[in-house]
């Protein structure tokens, strides 16, 4: 009992309580690739280094673990899938038929199929989000400046919102207004005329 470990002592005991037979792995019969008498017989030029006791040492044992049938820890354990699954049969994929029910636009009456109002819309858009971002921002930073100085709500801050902020915002919005509508009806005056 004093050679052995008290984890081998449980693993006896529990092995005998329900009579369970264990087997050591066993490496395969056939020559290790990982031997150096293989190596240096394969290849007699090869010159071995001091490395290759502890190289192929670990690749043999390695190969002795993948080869043997013995496993100590479930002796009694059987695969449920004995061999890999078959692959199924290819199934002709045509990537036309799902959006063979799919219909293209109508272009011919212009962008949007002559809807000139989401153009307009499409264009003023992004235009508008960008001085809206653009005005929170800098309303923000000159809340904060002004703050830090003790002149919030002062006529000082007051002018510069007025001034720089709302009118610049104002002018911002209506040129891209502006520039959306002439973009439109220039669009649709080109699509009546064709």
């Amino acid at each position: 009992m004093a050679d052995t470990t008290i984890q081998d002592y449980f693993k006896n005991l529990g092995n005998a309580l329900f009579d369970v037979t264990t087997t050591t792995p066993t490496t395969p019969s056939v020559p290790s690739v990982y031997d150096p008498a293989y190596i240096k017989n394969t290849y007699p030029n090869y010159q071995g280094t001091p490395y290759d006791q502890y190289t192929l040492g670990a690749l043999k044992d390695a190969q002795g673990l993948i080869g043997s049938t013995g496993y100590t820890a479930y002796p009694e354990y059987v695969a449920s899938q004995q061999k890999a699954p078959t692959q199924t049969d290819y199934v002709e994929y045509n990537p036309i038929s799902p959006l063979a029910n799919v219909t293209a636009p109508d272009y011919k009456n212009g962008l949007f199929g002559g809807d000139y109002d989401a153009l307009q819309s499409a264009l003023t858009t992004p235009g508008a989000n960008a001085a809206t971002t653009a005005y929170n921002q800098g309303t923000a930073n000159l809340t904060n400046v002004m703050g830090g100085r003790g002149l919030y709500g002062s006529s000082i801050m007051q002018n510069q919102q007025t001034n720089a902020l709302d009118s610049t915002y104002q002018r911002a919005m209506a040129d891209n207004a502006a520039n959306a509508a002439a973009t439109r009806y220039a669009m649709q005056q080109k699509a009546a005329e064709d």
